[in-house]
Formats: C-alpha cells, sequence, structure tokens
C-alpha cells in the first residue's frame, strides 16, 4: 500500500451461507482519512488500492454470468486485478475471462464416493474429459500463484500451527469408515505444507494426536497409530525428496506412549532430517501441552539442582527454550478447523500472543481459499500482536537487567552502577543458561538416535 501518510488502509473479511446454500464471501478494502471530518479516497496514482468494492462471490451459473461483467468479476478477480491493473496493466476482462473457470470451482468440495454404497447407489458425475481437467489444474495453479503473489505485498507469518480438527465429522457425514477420513486428512496436511512452502512460511506445527486420545476405542487409537506407521514409512522413502527440499521434521510429544515399532520408526525420522533448516514441521504426536510444560519445569529444576542453573538464571526464556519445540519462534498464526472454539490443550504456552483462526470448515475440506483467509486475518491482526510482544520483550529485558544488576551486587536501584561489571554478570548467566540448553537438547537428540538404533 503505497499512498499519502494520512491514509490508513483497513481490510476486512466477513462470510455467510444464504438460504439457497450458496457460499458467500466478501472482502472490503477501503482507505481512511485521519485529516477533517469526512474520509478521502486517495488519487488511482498513489494509492494501489484506491478502490475496492464489496464483491460478492456465486456458484455455477450466476458466478459465470456475473465474472463476464468487469464491475462485479468476483473477489478472486477483484482482488487479483487490483494488483495487475497497478503492476502489469492488465485488462480486467482478461483476468475475468481467465478467472471464471477457477472462481466456478471456489466453493465446490471434495466429495468421496461411500465404500459401502455401489457405484449405481452413489451416481458419480461423468469424468470430465482429460482437456478439461488440464484447463481446470492449469488455472487452479494460476490462480493459486496469484493469490500468493496478492497475499505477500502483506506480512506473512512464519509460523503457523494446524488443529487438525473434523476428521471423523467428515467421515460420518459421507458414511465413510473413520479410518478413511483420518486418511484423507493426512493428505490435506501434505497440500498444506506445500502452500506454506511455496508462500514462504518457514515452521509449521500440525497437532496430529492428543494424549487424550488414547481414551478413545481401541479399534479408532490403533487405526491412527498404523495409519501414522505408513506415512512415516512413506516419508522415509522420500528421504531424497525431504533432503532437497531442507524440510526438518520434529516429532513432539509423549514418545514412550507410542507403540515400540512406531517409537522406531519416528526416531528414524527425526535423526534423518535433523540437519536441515528451510522448513520445520513438528508434529504434536501423543502430544498436551501440560505435559510438555511440566516436563520443561522438571529440565529446569533438575538444571538448578546439579548446579548447571543458579535460581536467578530461571526465566520465562529459559524455560520456553526447554519446550519441545526449542527454539523454534512462537506460532504468529494458530489455525482450528471444524467449528470447535477451543485449544485443547495445544500450544498453551508458546500460542499466547498468537493470532488465533477459527473456521467451520472441517480438516480434509480445508482448501487453499481457506488457507488465504487465515493469512488475511493474520495480516489484519499483526500490527496490534506486535505492539503486545514488544511490550512483553521490553518486560523480559528489564526483568533481566535487574537480575544481572542484583548478581553484579547492584540492588538498590539507586546505587552508580559499574557497566562492566553488569556486562560481566550478563555474559556469566548467558553462558551458564547456553550450557544447560545444550545439554537438554543433545539429551533429546540422542534419545531419538537410541530409538532409530533399537
Amino acid at each position: 500500500h503505497q499512498s499519502r501518510q494520512s491514509v490508513k488502509p483497513r481490510c476486512v473479511w466477513r462470510g455467510w451461507q444464504d438460504d439457497d446454500g450458496l457460499i458467500q464471501s466478501v472482502l472490503l478494502v477501503a482507505g481512511q482519512s485521519h485529516r477533517g471530518n469526512a474520509a478521502r479516497r486517495t488519487t488511482p496514482d498513489r494509492s494501489l488500492w484506491h478502490t475496492l468494492s464489496c464483491v460478492h462471490i456465486r456458484t455455477h451459473a450466476e458466478l459465470a454470468k456475473e465474472m463476464v461483467d468487469a464491475e462485479t468479476t468476483g473477489f478472486v478477480a477483484d482482488l487479483v486485478g487490483a494488483v495487475f491493473r497497478r503492476l502489469l496493466r492488465i485488462p480486467v476482462a482478461l483476468l475475468a475471462a481467465l478467472i471464471t473457470p477457477l472462481s466456478t470451482g471456489i466453493s465446490t468440495r471434495p466429495s468421496h464416493v461411500n465404500p459401502g454404497k455401489s457405484a449405481a447407489d452413489s451416481a458419480p458425475a461423468p469424468e470430465p474429459t482429460t482437456a478439461k481437467v488440464s484447463w481446470y489444474r492449469w488455472t487452479l495453479g494460476v490462480g493459486e500463484s496469484w493469490l500468493a503473489f496478492a497475499l505477500k505485498q502483506g506480512e506473512i507469518p512464519k509460523h503457523i500451527a494446524f488443529i487438525m480438527d473434523g476428521n471423523r465429522r467428515y467421515a460420518r457425514r459421507r458414511e465413510m469408515e473413520v479410518g478413511r477420513g483420518h486418511a484423507l486428512g493426512f493428505d490435506r496436511l501434505r497440500e498444506t505444507l506445500d502452500w506454506c512452502l511455496k508462500l514462504g512460511v518457514d515452521t509449521v506445527t500440525v497437532y496430529a494426536f492428543s494424549l487424550e486420545n488414547f481414551k478413545r476405542s481401541r479399534a479408532e487409537v490403533d487405526g491412527l497409530m498404523d495409519l501414522c506407521r505408513a506415512k512415516f514409512e512413506v516419508l522415509m522413502g522420500e528421504n531424497d525428496l525431504i533432503q532437497k527440499h531442507g524440510v526438518r521434521i520434529n516429532i513432539i510429544g509423549d514418545i514412550s506412549t507410542l507403540p515400540p515399532d512406531l517409537q522406531r520408526v519416528v526416531g528414524r525420522i527425526v535423526t534423518m532430517s535433523r540437519h536441515n533448516t528451510r522448513l520445520v514441521l513438528n508434529v504434536a504426536l501423543a502430544y498436551t501441552s501440560r505435559h510438555e510444560i511440566t516436563e520443561a519445569v522438571r529440565s529446569v529444576a533438575q538444571g538448578v539442582a546439579h548446579g548447571g542453573l543458579s535460581e536467578s538464571d530461571v526465566t520465562e526464556d529459559v524455560i520456553e527454550r526447554c519446550l519441545l519445540t526449542e527454539d523454534a519462534r512462537p506460532p504468529d498464526l494458530v489455525v482450528r478447523t471444524s467449528g470447535e472454539t477451543r485449544l485443547s490443550d495445544f500450544m498453551l504456552w508458546q500460542g499466547g500472543y498468537s493470532c488465533i483462526h477459527f473456521t467451520e470448515v472441517l480438516w480434509p475440506d480445508f482448501s487453499y481459499w481457506d488457507f488465504a483467509k487465515c493469512v488475511v486475518h493474520f495480516q489484519s491482526s499483526q500490527p496490534a500482536l506486535e505492539r503486545l510482544k514488544a511490550t512483553r520483550r521490553a518486560g523480559l529485558e528489564r526483568d533481566l537487567r535487574q537480575t544481572d544488576m542484583v548478581s553484579a551486587g547492584y540492588a538498590d536501584p539507586s546505587e552508580i552502577v559499574d557497566e562492566g561489571k553488569v556486562a560481566a554478570a550478563a555474559q556469566e548467566r548467558e553462558s551458564r543458561v547456553g550450557s544447560f540448553l545444550r545439554d537438554v537438547h543433545a539429551q533429546r537428540d540422542i534419545y531419538f538416535e537410541q530409538l532409530a538404533s533399537q
């Protein structure tokens, strides 16, 4: 957004489902003046988003008809057109013609034939021709690329955490087996990781299995363990691809509660990718945040008891770096699907200053357009969150400064402080903390190596 300093951009999402069952979406982008009593728009020469109005997305024949009209080209055409009209001078009519086939499929969800019914009962639609499928896939890829380009004009979350909820409901609504719903959820995760990689996200954390899930039926738990085992073995077979893309896979949780053969697979996956840095994938398996925090506090207590840390070294930062996510930055965005509005004991410590997005979409139905809405929600919340994070960082630095002053022998704030002594005390503290954290992380590496060698 390049405009006068007096203009502040605003971006608001609205979505609903009307009586006819058509998914509607609205994006409102406008400039609001801070000077005078009346709002003023910037001129086209000074603002990229000078005129974007509310646009309704509809489906089927209505969408195809409205996409031809340049004034109501739909969400995708207006959003992308606003960028390219300014940067590349592409006519709106051409964009509308290109995006019409893409937007026709925006509201559609993949339908799967019920394995319990015959093909005649399911009455599947005739398969499209190869040319139509190729055209649709090409258009879909182009649309995703354009939308990614538009999203990159704003701040991109570097760490996204997903609570992948809704697999069982998805299966029950389609009269499938529950295991089939979980398998489709894993397939959706693979696509989501590809979206994150292309958008520039460098850390993704997914909630795959909670410790509380062991209370489910034996058949479902065994099915989930078999699915994890199968997917992890596939990952091990794609080691070259993982190394090529620089993906590091961390399995976080109480690994000792998993079946022994699955523990060995987990150890091999973590060991083979631990030196990669381009994209970090944290898989929360047999995980709860309370268990994670408990183990971190236990590690710190042992460090103090064994003399590796002093009591004054124990800070929020030290405990946070002892969590299973180690030195990874806290999530910028936490997404939960299926309409549930709770975190379910997931990353309670790390997500204290995260943007949290709840969506009604079930996880197997989670699409690129739903993913884009999550990113836009983060971008609209990011300035306020950054102010909160800055306030928190300032408070932590102030507490560390006070701790270092006490360690240097300046308990009275009114005393004249020798900054050299305070700096030396801070260096000693950082050395102790660094050595302690290296030992904690090394112990975890040794644990996974032992699992892999079994």
